[in-house]
């Protein structure tokens, strides 16, 4: 059972915040399409949060990994409305979120295969 919440939460969220970041520099995700796909990745994932669908399909899993997903997605919300006005260093900070997210849940989906 963990197993396969694990795999979905790596399709399902992990995935699908990292899309646009893993084609981004920290320069381009200030550029206006690229950028509006990373809002759309994070924060307007098939039609909610990625931070409320983490939670979701994490609810009664727990450890370090998880951990650091959850403390990223904290800053990302975070983040919102100086990466909504465009602010370079916001949209940055949102790459390296996304990319580490990503990453977190690769190596949770691996610790309990």
């Amino acid at each position: 059972m963990t197993r396969a919440r694990a795999r979905e939460l790596v399709h399902d969220v992990g995935k699908q915040v990292a899309r646009t970041a893993r084609n981004l520099t920290a320069e381009e995700a200030s550029r206006g399409t690229l950028a509006s796909m990373l809002l759309a990745d994070l924060y307007a994932l098939r039609g909610e949060r990625a931070s409320a669908r983490f939670e979701r399909l994490a609810q009664g899993l727990a450890g370090p990994r998880l951990d650091e997903v959850r403390a990223r997605f904290a800053r990302v919300d975070a983040l919102e409305a100086a990466a909504r006005a465009g602010e370079g260093e916001a949209l940055a900070a949102l790459v390296d979120h996304a990319l580490a997210i990503e990453a977190a849940l690769w190596a949770f989906a691996r610790e309990v295969a």
